[in-house]
Order: C-alpha cells, then sequence, then structure tokens
C-alpha cells in the first residue's frame, strides 16, 4: 500500500483527500458484513409476520437502521477508492451502477404488485405505485399497512445517493462537514417535527419535507458513511485486537437496543453510533465467535440474499394479496417457503443479469491509476458485489 502524505497539523489532515487506502478497506472480501445483513433481513421479515410480539419491539426498524450502516459504508469505501485512483468520482457510471442494481428488481415487484392488485381487488391507489416508483415511499402515510411501505427505505437510500456523492466529488472536506452538520441537526428536526404542530401550510410543509427527507434515515447512513471516511484516515485506530472483543460486541449490541427502544431526543443518532462500532470491530477482529458465527456460510449466503428477500418479503408476511382464496394461503411457514423461492429465483435468474452488466461500469476495473496506486482489481469487483 503506498503511504499517504500526511500534512502538518491534524485538522488539516481531517480535510485532505484520501490519497489511498488502508489493507483493512482493500481486502477481497470484508468479513462479517454479509452476515450482519443476514441478521437484518431476519428482523425485518420478523417484525412483518402477523406476531404482536415483534412488531411492539419495532425489531424491522432497528434491522433497517443496520442496512443503512451499512449501505453507507460500503458505497463511501467505493467512492473514495474511485475519487483516490482517478482523482474524481465518475457520478454518470455510479448512478448506472446503482440504477442496475436497484431499479430492475423495484420495478418488477411494482408490476407484479399492479397485476396483484387487479387479480385479487386490493383496492390500490394509483398513488401506491407511483410513491415507490418514484421512490418518494418516506413522504407517503404508513398510519396503515401497504405493499409497497418498505419502499420508504429504498427511498431513502436513493435520495442520499441523487445528493451526497456530489458533495463528496467537490470535496472531501465539504463532505464530512456536511454529514456532521446533518447528523447534529436530526435530533432537533425530528424533536421539533413531533412537538411543534404549526398552523401555517408556509410552516408545516418545509417541516415535513425536511423531517422526511433528512430526518429519517439519511443520517444513519450518514454516519455509517464517516466511519468509512474515519477508516481510510485513521486506520491505526481501526485494525485492534483485544482480549474484550467479544464482551465489546455484545455491550455494544445491547446499548444500540437500549437507545433504539428508549424515546429520548437521541435514539436512533445513538443506536446508528453503537451499530457502526460493532461493524468495525467485526471488521477489525474476524476471530471472535460473534464473527465466526456471522460468517458462516449460510448466513453469508441468507446476507447475499437480503436485498432480494427485502423487496419481496412484504406481499408473503403480513397481508397477503390473496387472503384466504387458496389452501393454507395464510399459512406463515408456507409463505415463508414461497417467499425463499421466489427470493432465489429473483436474485439467480433475473437479478444476477444486471449484476453482470453492472461490472462493466466498474470505472476501477478498467483504467490505471493516474497516481499509480496498486490497488487489486479483484478486490474492487468483491467489495463492489458486495455493496450492491
Amino acid at each position: 500500500m503506498i503511504q499517504q502524505n500526511i500534512p502538518s497539523g491534524k485538522l488539516k489532515y481531517l480535510f485532505s483527500e484520501v490519497q489511498s487506502l488502508p489493507s483493512i478497506l482493500n481486502q477481497r472480501y470484508i468479513p462479517s458484513l454479509d452476515g450482519l445483513r443476514a441478521i437484518s433481513i431476519i428482523l425485518v421479515i420478523l417484525s412483518h409476520l402477523p406476531y404482536p410480539v415483534f412488531e411492539k419491539y419495532s425489531i424491522g426498524l432497528y434491522g433497517v437502521n443496520v442496512f443503512f450502516i451499512i449501505s453507507g459504508f460500503l458505497i463511501t469505501t467505493l467512492l473514495l477508492k474511485e475519487k483516490a485512483v482517478h482523482g474524481k468520482v465518475s457520478l454518470q457510471r455510479f448512478y448506472i451502477r446503482r440504477f442496475l442494481r436497484i431499479l430492475p428488481v423495484a420495478y418488477l415487484f411494482i408490476l407484479v404488485l399492479i397485476f396483484l392488485n387487479r387479480a385479487f381487488n386490493m383496492h390500490l391507489a394509483a398513488a401506491d405505485f407511483l410513491r415507490p416508483f418514484f421512490f418518494v415511499e418516506n413522504f407517503g402515510d404508513h398510519s396503515s399497512f401497504t405493499p409497497a411501505g418498505h419502499y420508504w427505505s429504498l427511498s431513502v437510500e436513493e435520495q442520499f445517493y441523487l445528493m451526497f456523492p456530489f458533495i463528496l466529488n467537490r470535496s472531501l472536506k465539504l463532505y464530512i462537514i456536511t454529514g456532521l452538520i446533518v447528523i447534529g441537526m436530526t435530533p432537533a428536526i425530528v424533536y421539533v417535527y413531533f412537538h411543534w404542530h404549526p398552523a401555517s401550510v408556509w410552516l408545516s410543509a418545509p417541516l415535513y419535507v425536511v423531517y422526511h427527507l433528512l430526518g429519517h434515515g439519511i443520517s444513519t447512513i450518514l454516519i455509517g458513511s464517516l466511519l468509512s471516511v474515519a477508516v481510510a484516515k485513521y486506520p491505526q485506530y481501526f485494525t485492534f485486537k483485544f482480549k474484550f472483543i467479544e464482551a465489546t460486541q455484545i455491550a455494544l449490541i445491547v446499548l444500540s437496543w437500549i437507545f433504539f427502544r428508549v424515546k429520548l431526543l437521541l435514539p436512533i443518532s445513538l443506536t446508528a453510533v453503537c451499530i457502526a462500532l460493532v461493524l468495525v470491530t467485526t471488521i477489525a477482529d474476524n476471530n471472535s465467535r460473534i464473527n465466526r458465527l456471522l460468517n458462516l456460510k449460510g448466513i453469508k449466503y441468507i446476507g447475499t440474499l437480503s436485498f432480494s428477500l427485502y423487496i419481496w418479503q412484504q406481499i408473503f408476511t403480513k397481508q397477503q394479496p390473496w387472503g384466504n382464496a387458496f389452501p393454507f394461503s395464510n399459512s406463515v411457514a408456507l409463505n415463508l417457503v414461497f417467499l425463499t423461492i421466489i427470493a432465489l429465483c429473483s436474485y439467480h435468474l433475473y437479478e444476477q443479469r444486471f449484476l453482470k452488466l453492472k461490472s462493466r461500469f466498474n470505472r476501477l476495473s478498467s483504467g490505471t491509476s493516474k497516481k499509480d496506486m496498486h490497488i487489486e482489481v479483484s478486490n474492487i469487483r468483491e467489495i463492489a458485489i458486495q455493496g450492491a
């Protein structure tokens, strides 16, 4: 790995551009991340089953927060790599890759939902299709169950992609400052939204937009994103092994859950920080029992399928469109079996076609470094697939 030229002054170095990435981010495969994804999707699916205990504790939202942290971390790592090698990020290629990973299966689900709406008289309004189609589901009314309601998290991620890569491409300093401001403002935005109800639409409408745009997940993605920046800038603090790693991981998980459940001003931000620290420990030490569990083949495979499972789970869990139309059609076990089959077919027979096409737009695999930096193409591809 080429050593970075560290500018004098700690603050100056913090805001300087990343010149090369440490080995901890240049691994062929970042361990445990698929395992964390697997745990997350299991929590989401459990929360959507018709069992009140899972819904009561909002374990699905907790799982989504883990997804947000991982997504922010991996996407930022890839962007930092490309910028370090080429001097800037090709936003055109970035958006083509995002398009090929997310839109084909996301829009396939909407098409299937249109068919199911007609076949089983679900009485869905046009808005129920338009919000997920344009990835603005996070602005919808979720007081009642909707078959595409889970697109709120995809909408948050898409809105993040539309805004923040531009800032990172322009200046890492500007990106760090903007990220910290948004994270710092989020608790205040949440507090004002739930405790202040202005009568004027000129005040209530902007507040509604700001809350659903910034206070509903983007700050969590940013915490994962800034974690990637921190690891890239200060790898010496993230390559540790110590005796009590497992106890630390368990303590962080417990703390993240406590912060998540306590309805105070900073719950989601503190939860996200704890989850991010868990992510750090899984990267730093791969030999703990928790990490070995996360890296079991079966667990990792569930993590690989997590996006497919997330897209399709909504119609097989809480409220099936077909209701009691068939024998055992409301059986939880049977619907989970069908969900697994659909997710497998979706990933291997449909999504993989676009993933192969997506790799053609990986700039890091087709160009040489203007700074002659030796980053293995295979490593980039592995992590790109993991971050897909």
